[in-house]
């Protein structure tokens, strides 16, 4: 199991903040959406900035 944070911007880049998702595979679907271990995230009004898996 990895542990990836994803950071995210919200307001047109005002807010940033990361958020933590452990699963086996994270893929990013588009910006503002993700699949985690065949699980669909998504996150209304804001967009992907990054996504990095710990210790990368």
């Amino acid at each position: 199991m990895n542990k990836y944070c994803v950071t995210i911007s919200q307001n047109g880049g005002e807010y940033d903040g990361d958020i933590f998702i452990k699963c086996d595979e994270l893929i990013k679907i588009d910006n503002n959406t993700v699949c985690a271990d065949g699980i669909e995230i998504n996150f209304d009004y804001e967009y992907i900035i990054e996504i990095k898996k710990e210790g990368e």
